[in-house]
């Protein structure tokens, strides 16, 4: 009897976890791009689209998406507020990409003072690669399969719906000064996944009023200012957050405040921000079409040159073998004259030889001719 409630328990959770994988799965299925707005620029700050590489300089109440990275100058900041609900207060001299914010559409406005919560599930994956920011994020539907992660070369650290402020300084040297704070709420920091592929592995849980602070060697790559961490950080523990660090996040935090009495997160934005997503894709596949034709030409040039090239070498080689037979053909030819020169000179002297032989051997014609006398050689008889 024991053995049967206890397979009754455990077909009774397999049976809830197959229906969370199989509603989270739907969920991704059915999740769309969510917009942000820019709710307030300071000074000089930048998007650029990671798609199309184009980069504009942003505006208050500019609405963005995914696939764009946020560029500040000195002295400058922008508040960016997401449709879920989060909000983030992004400090001078920083550079966050936005790499993954996909959410349930949304099916009503609503006033970002009021939520507590985020209004549907949604999933976002940012990566600061240098700066500082201080974020709000409302309570994550988890259970439903919402997350919120801000990666670093450091690690990443899992918001669970709380204030926080990550500081992330790489210098010429290859030093990084890491700090990760949290005012309210609690924020999981794992270290970088291994490259087994194998999950990465918690390295500090950061509660309400502490902080982790992480020191580490790392090259800078002085084109693209892409970090790498030499050795995996090794927090040694978290510290309460210093009055000063309290007060910087207080100050975003207030900043945050102020705007969200302003913004009405609506679904008049998120159509907005569909058909500039889907304008944007538009645009990325026309230029990819545009530069998959400029390749296909030019690749198609270069055979026509290669050809060219080809057919011109292959002509002046065949010239140049022409022009050798025909060198060789009149030097045969001079050869050959000149032989029968020699023979003929040859011919010549030994005719004139055997003429200068015959002539010596013809007797002349005023040499007396001798005759003997009868009577010589005796005397009478």
């Amino acid at each position: 009897m024991r053995l049967n409630k206890l397979f009754a328990w455990f077909l009774c959770c397999a049976v809830a976890a197959l229906l969370a994988a199989s509603s989270a799965s739907a969920q991704d299925k059915t999740r769309v791009p969510g917009h942000i707005v820019a709710a307030k620029v300071t000074g000089t700050v930048t998007a650029t689209n990671t798609t199309d590489k184009k980069t504009a300089e942003l505006k208050t109440n500019d609405i963005l998406f995914q696939n764009y990275v946020i560029n500040t100058g000195a002295n400058s900041s922008v508040i960016l507020v997401f449709s879920n609900g989060a909000t983030l207060n992004i400090g001078a001299e920083s550079s966050l990409s936005i790499d993954e914010y996909l959410q349930d559409p949304l099916d009503k406005e609503l006033a970002l003072s009021d939520l507590k919560e985020e209004p549907n599930s949604s999933v976002t994956k940012l990566n600061l690669t240098r700066g500082e920011l201080v974020g709000n994020v409302k309570h994550l539907h988890e259970d439903r399969g919402s997350s919120f992660t801000v990666n670093t070369p450091v690690g990443a650290a899992g918001i669970r719906g709380t204030t926080f402020r990550i500081v992330f300084h790489p210098d010429s040297t290859g030093k990084i000064f890491f700090t990760l704070s949290t005012a309210e709420g609690r924020v999981l920091l794992s270290g970088q996944a291994p490259a087994s592929g194998a999950a990465a592995q918690e390295i500090a849980s950061v509660s309400t009023g502490k902080e982790v602070v992480i020191n580490v060697d790392a090259t800078v790559d002085p084109v693209t200012n892409a970090v790498t961490i030499k050795a995996p950080a090794q927090p040694t523990g978290t510290t309460d957050i210093p009055a000063a660090t309290q007060a910087t996040i207080a100050a975003a935090a207030q900043q945050i405040s102020d705007i969200s009495t302003k913004v009405i997160i609506s679904s008049t934005q998120q159509a907005a921000a569909d058909a500039a997503a889907a304008k944007a894709a538009a645009d990325a596949a026309a230029a990819k079409a545009a530069a998959d034709k400029a390749a296909a030409d030019a690749a198609a040039a270069k055979d026509a040159q290669e050809k060219a090239d080809k057919e011109a070498a292959a002509k002046k080689a065949q010239e140049a073998a022409d022009k050798a037979k025909a060198d060789a053909d009149a030097a045969a030819k001079a050869a050959a004259d000149a032989k029968a020169t020699a023979d003929a000179a040859a011919l010549a002297a030994q005719q004139a030889l055997q003429q200068q032989q015959q002539q010596s051997t013809v007797p002349s014609s005023n040499t007396p001719t001798t005759q003997s006398d009868p009577l010589a050689g005796g005397s009478g008889g």
